[in-house]
């Protein structure tokens, strides 16, 4: 099997889900099959879909495992969102805000994959064309009820680790619009002059 450009080598994603499947199910499971697909078509982050044949112990019966891995660029972002799916599950937010959250099931800190159970449904694209209104009050209740989840980070990421991330972005927007080339560079001086001071 090739790798996409943006996926693991084959021998990589063998070791990542191995260990991960060894974590999740105890140091007998062994993986005795697998495939990797693309996954989300949009969004910022590299995605992928994992299929697992996997067997436990002397188990006769193999059992299967539909997995999602997430590529983070920094450890701490992917530590991140680890954090908060796992304290949003910890309060049960699937019966109160009526939405699912996958589970989280390892994060390979060499990779940069986070290991999330995969959790089937329709695109919100999709769930819009079929029912705008009702899906869009959904995501109305869903998003008030993250607001005021209980969740916390670990520290904040300051204002210079923002704007860090902000300028490349900045240079890349240059480069695909030439004649917006000015009015990026004057916002961003904006933005620096708007940043808070401190962490």
């Amino acid at each position: 099997m090739n790798p996409l450009p943006f996926m693991l080598r084959p021998d990589e994603t063998l070791a990542a889900l191995s260990a991960a499947l060894r974590q999740v199910h105890g140091p007998d499971a062994r993986l005795e099959g697998w495939t990797a697909h693309p996954f989300l078509k949009r969004g910022k982050r590299r995605t992928a879909r994992y299929d697992l044949v996997a067997r436990s112990g002397e188990e006769l019966q193999v059992s299967h495992y539909q997995w999602v891995g997430k590529f983070y660029e920094r450890n701490d972002n992917a530590r991140k969102v680890a954090t908060v799916l796992r304290e949003l599950a910890a309060i049960d937010c699937g019966a109160s805000g009526g939405f699912v959250v996958p589970s989280v099931l390892a994060y390979s800190a060499s990779n940069g994959l986070l290991l999330l159970n995969y959790e089937s449904g329709d695109t919100i694209t999709k769930a819009i064309v079929r029912d705008g209104p009702g899906v869009l009050a959904a995501i109305g209740r869903a998003l008030a009820f993250l607001h005021a989840a209980p969740v916390t980070l670990d520290g904040s990421t300051g204002s210079a680790i923002v704007l860090g991330d902000v300028r490349p972005r900045i240079a890349e927007l240059c480069a695909r619009f030439p004649a917006k080339t000015a009015a990026l560079w004057r916002l961003l001086i904006w933005l620096e002059r708007q940043a808070p001071t401190g962490p």
